[in-house]
């Protein structure tokens, strides 16, 4: 046997397949070369594997883009042979940035209201991922006398932090070649107008799209003006503007100023139509007149009569005409007629009234004088006079009417009313007449005195009959009697009395007057002192009473007094008062069966 021992070793190192890469390499950061994957073969060893590392080194603090990449490949086999290789990839930033958009015109004309904004422009970078454009812009041959002139430099810069940079630059110049604009709607170019309606001048502003200093010149002219009438002219209006770059804009308006209106009168027209009395025509209204453009109007006043008539003059037509123009030929007039006529009857000029008169105190007819306002002439007519005396004690009217006419026609009636009071003149017998009853009939006209034969008798006091004045005792009560006889004179009325006592037989009676007492005043006022009428006798007779008022009425009467009378009027003639007035009344007061004469006498009756 033979024994060989053969020692088997591994002693060569694993061999890289592939061409390994440089050692050293330069390269861009956004070119940087993969690393290579390597193979390696070992002589003895099957499962070989190459394991690759790499590590960055000397990195700018500054930039992230230069730096050194340190690539390794090692690869061992199981028996510890190695073979390493190592690359060292030196990565710079050597491109500058560049713009993403498209860059704007390097030069541009525009004009100040069409100014483009700057286009935003950004940027990439191979290597820097913090790209920052900067844009500015300046501006440059700026016009001292107008700002709307000018140069725009723009600039947008970038830089990658290695310094590597890229610019674009613009320039825009800018010009104002627009005119300035009127900013409100332009008046009419042309106007006609009255010369009261000129319508004030627009006022207008402007504005420019450069120019923020822009003043609009407002001037007007008067042309063409009527050398006869100033109300008619021509008014042209001119509104300018201009910018510093000396663009501008106009505009014209031409008034044409007319005067069509006619004057107007200032005060109120009197009536077209007016009927007056022939003494009330007013006199004619002072017109003025205005006009919307004629400062100098004149009223033209006017008047003629038409239309008299031939027999009464006082009625006629007045045509009164107000007319005025102005220069421009308009004109107004206005026409009043005034148609007079003598409507009122004439008028009395003496002194006429009606009167209060005693029957002894009428007046003859008095001579009037009448007068007319329009005529010359007034006739009396007519005249009449009537009156109401009855031939009673009753008072009456005479009434007169005078009628007249004036030339027109015209009728008037004046009137005079006279009252008439009727004055009772009393008279008496002397005595009173006393008689037994046996003393047969008693002729009352025996005792008449220059009376007329026109009167009639009747019985005053006391309770009789009488026939032509014959009073028969026998068939009348004992005691006193008066009897009247009553008369018309000359519208007057005269009274007589006559007492008369009839007794049963011619004895003496047991009291005599003057053992009675009859009040002379009576103020029936509430105090108690002379309240009342009163008849006092010492032997209490049954007293007849009988008032009377001054003109002989009788206003109270009583055939068995109790002292009881306080001037209550008892008789509706006197008006509405239930007491007398205050003044002298009359009575007559019979004591029956007294013997005595009846008494008469006044009282006064008051309030005080």
């Amino acid at each position: 046997s033979h024994t060989q021992l053969v020692k088997v070793s591994d002693t060569e190192v694993p061999v890289f397949v592939e061409d390994l890469p440089a050692s050293e390499l330069e390269v861009s950061c956004d070119v940087i070369p993969v690393p290579i994957v390597l193979t390696a073969t070992d002589n003895c060893d099957t499962n070989i594997t190459v394991n690759y590392s790499e590590t960055i080194k000397n990195q700018e603090t500054g930039c992230s883009s230069n730096y050194v990449i340190e690539r390794i490949w090692e690869v061992s086999d199981c028996s510890g042979n190695s073979t390493t290789h190592t690359q060292l990839v030196k990565v710079n930033d050597t491109e500058a940035p560049v713009f993403v958009e498209a860059l704007p015109a390097s030069e541009l004309e525009v004009s100040c209201d069409a100014i483009p904004v700057p286009v935003v422009l950004t940027a990439t970078d191979n290597c820097d991922t913090n790209i920052t454009v900067n844009y500015s812009e300046a501006i440059k041959n700026e016009d001292a006398g107008c700002s709307s002139n000018y140069v725009i430099e723009r600039v947008w810069e970038v830089s990658d932090c290695s310094g590597n940079s890229s610019s674009h630059t613009q320039l825009v110049k800018v010009n104002d070649t627009e005119a300035p604009v009127f900013v409100e709607a332009l008046p009419a170019s042309e106007l006609e107008v009255s010369c009261d309606a000129i319508p004030a001048p627009v006022v207008l502003n402007a504005t420019d799209n450069c120019d923020t200093n822009i003043t609009v010149n407002y001037s007007e002219a008067i042309k063409n003006e009527d050398a006869g009438c100033s109300s008619n002219y021509m008014i042209e209006r001119v509104w300018e503007v201009s910018d510093c770059s000396g663009n501008s804009s106009s505009y014209t308006q031409l008034v044409k100023v007319n005067d069509t209106e006619a004057p107007v009168f200032v005060e109120a027209l009197p009536a077209s139509e007016l009927e007056v009395s022939c003494d009330a025509i007013p006199a004619p209204v002072v017109l003025t007149a205005t006009d919307n453009c004629d400062t100098n109007i004149t009223v033209n006043y006017s008047e003629g009569i038409k239309n008299q008539d031939a027999v009464c003059s006082s009625n006629y037509v007045i045509e009164r005409v107000w007319e005025v123009s102005d220069c421009s030929g308009n004109s107004s007039s206005h026409t009043q007629l005034v148609k007079v006529s003598d409507t009122e009857a004439p008028e009395l000029v003496s002194s006429l009234q009606d009167m209060t008169i005693t029957c002894n105190e009428i007046l003859d007819v008095p001579d009037l004088v009448f007068q007319d306002n329009c005529s010359q002439n007034v006739t009396q007519i007519d005249f009449t006079e009537t009156n109401t005396f009855d031939g009673t004690g009753s008072d009456y009217q005479i009434i007169r009417e005078w009628t007249v006419k004036d030339d027109c026609d015209n009728t008037a009636v004046f009137t005079q009313k006279l009252t008439v009071t009727i004055e009772v003149v009393k008279e008496e017998f002397d005595e009173t007449v006393v008689k037994c009853i046996t003393d047969g009939d008693i002729n009352l006209n025996d005792y008449l005195i220059d009376q007329n034969t026109n009167g009639t008798w009747e019985v005053t006091v006391g309770e009789a009959i009488i026939t032509n004045g014959i009073f028969d005792p026998l068939n009348s009560d004992l005691g006193a009697y008066e009897f009247t006889y009553t008369s018309v004179d000359n519208g007057c009325i005269k009274a007589f009395s006559v007492n008369v006592v009839i007794n049963e037989d011619c004895g003496v009676f047991p009291c005599g007057r003057n053992d009675v007492k009859i009040s002379k005043v009576v103020t029936p006022n509430q105090d108690q002192w002379n309240e009342y009428f009163e008849v006092v006798d010492e032997c209490s007779f049954i007293a007849d009473v009988q008032l009377f008022n001054r003109w002989g009425t009788k206003i109270y009467e009583s055939k068995d007094y109790k002292n009881n009378w306080n001037g209550l009027a008892t008789n509706t003639s006197f008006g509405g008062s239930k007491y007398l007035p205050a003044g002298t009344y009359y009575y007559i007061v019979v004591l029956k069966d007294s013997g005595l004469k009846p008494f008469t006498g006044a009282i006064y009756l008051g309030t005080k």
